[in-house]
This record gives C-alpha cells, sequence and structure tokens, in this order.
C-alpha cells in the first residue's frame, strides 16, 4: 500500500525520507551512533523476548502432553477386558505418542499462530483503510474468498493426517505384535512372511506421510500465488 496507497501514501514517505536525511546533513555522526545503539538494544530485546516466548510456549506444551498422557493412561486402565482386546496395541502405543504430540502441536503453534494472524490481518487491515479506503474495501471484498480456499484446503490436510497417523498405529501394531511372535515365526520359517508384511505397512506409511506433506509444503507457495492474485488485483 506504500506503493499503490495514492497519493497521500507517497507523500507520508517522501516526509519520513527528508528528515532521516536532515537528520543525516545536519549531525551524521550522532545519528549513526544513535541508529547503532536502538539497533543493539532492539536485537537484544528480541533476542530475550524470543528466548522467553519459546521457553515459555515448550513449557505449556510439555505440560499439557504430560497431562493428557497421564489422562490417557488412566482411561485405559477403566477400559473393559472386551473392549481392550478390540483395541489393537499398536494403535494404543500411537495414540500416547504420535496423537498427544498433535494436539501439543496444535495447542502451542497452531493458536499461537492463529493469534498472531489475527493481530496482524487486524492492524494490516486498519493500515490499509487508513492509507487508501478504496484499495482497502478491494482487499476485503478478496479476503472472503481467500478464506474459502485457506479452509478447503485445511480440511484435505487434516483428512491426509488423519490417514498417516492410521498408517503409524498399524505400524506400531505389527512391530508389537511380531516381537511377541517372535519365538514362533523363527520356528516355523516365517521371517520372510513377517519382512514383507512389515515392508508392504512401513511403505504404505511412506505413501501417506509424503501425500500429507506434499499437501503442507503446497500450501505456502499457494498462499503467496493468492497474495500475488490479490496485489496484482489492486494494482
Amino acid at each position: 500500500f506504500i506503493y499503490t496507497g495514492g497519493e497521500s501514501a507517497g507523500s507520508r514517505m517522501s516526509q519520513v525520507l527528508e528528515f532521516i536525511g536532515w537528520q543525516l546533513n545536519s549531525d551524521p555522526t550522532s545519528l549513526t551512533a544513535f541508529i547503532a545503539t536502538v539497533t543493539v538494544v532492539l536485537v537484544v530485546i528480541k533476542g530475550i523476548a524470543y528466548f522467553g516466548g519459546s521457553f515459555i510456549n515448550a513449557r505449556v506444551g510439555q505440560t499439557i502432553e504430560h497431562t493428557l498422557r497421564k489422562d490417557l493412561h488412566a482411561h485405559v486402565l477403566k477400559i473393559s477386558y472386551d473392549r481392550l482386546a478390540e483395541l489393537p496395541r499398536g494403535d494404543i502405543i500411537n495414540r500416547f505418542i504420535n496423537d498427544i504430540g498433535m494436539i501439543r502441536y496444535a495447542i502451542t503453534h497452531g493458536l499461537t499462530a492463529f493469534i498472531r494472524a489475527a493481530l496482524q490481518i487486524t492492524v494490516l487491515a486498519a493500515l490499509a483503510l487508513y492509507l487508501d479506503a478504496v484499495l482497502g474495501l478491494l482487499a476485503f471484498t478478496i479476503l472472503p474468498i481467500t478464506a474459502l480456499l485457506i479452509l478447503k484446503l485445511g480440511a484435505v490436510m487434516r483428512r491426509r493426517r488423519s490417514v498417516a497417523l492410521d498408517a503409524y498405529g498399524e505400524l506400531a501394531t505389527t512391530t508389537e505384535q511380531t516381537t511377541v511372535a517372535l519365538p514362533v515365526l523363527r520356528a516355523f520359517g516365517a521371517e520372510k512372511h513377517a519382512t514383507r508384511r512389515f515392508s508392504e505397512i512401513s511403505e504404505n506409511v511412506l505413501h501417506t506421510n509424503l501425500r500429507a506433506w506434499m499437501l503442507q509444503v503446497f500450501s505456502s507457495p499457494f498462499m503467496e500465488l493468492l497474495g500475488a492474485i490479490a496485489l496484482s488485483a489492486t494494482l
């Protein structure tokens, strides 16, 4: 919007540049020292804030994961024998490791990313309307279409990730069954059969994870493409 915000935005930017140029011409040494000091102070503040925020985020995430593990373990102890016999053991183990880890990641990263994005959208929307009301309103008309596309992409990503987690559960179940039945497999010479079965399941995990990650990686250039289209529309 600095470039497309019209004459008012350009004049404000020119005033800022003229003020900086005037300061440099009047006393370049003091201004240089001031800029250097401010840069160092800002970097130190940013580093402290990053360290503190990351540590708090990690502590909250690990606490959540610890609490969920205890609650899930207490729930498993209360399951009836019939129901417990129906559940694959590897799937239960997968719930303790992958599923709880995904919940922790969704809370510590997804929630914080949502709050950060909401604040950024609010500030940028206010700035866009301040610089140029017409272009700001035009951006608001494009926003619902972009949000709909993002929601559709997110739904597909969740389905792919769910399939990948189920594949991990099947892999854990097969590993547990092979370990338990290892003496029988050796007695009947069925190692090749067990290897072939494990390879098929592991290959399924590979393909499901590649499909899930391919879609997740595709989301980043897709968002950039939407931003480029929106910028082209405003121009």
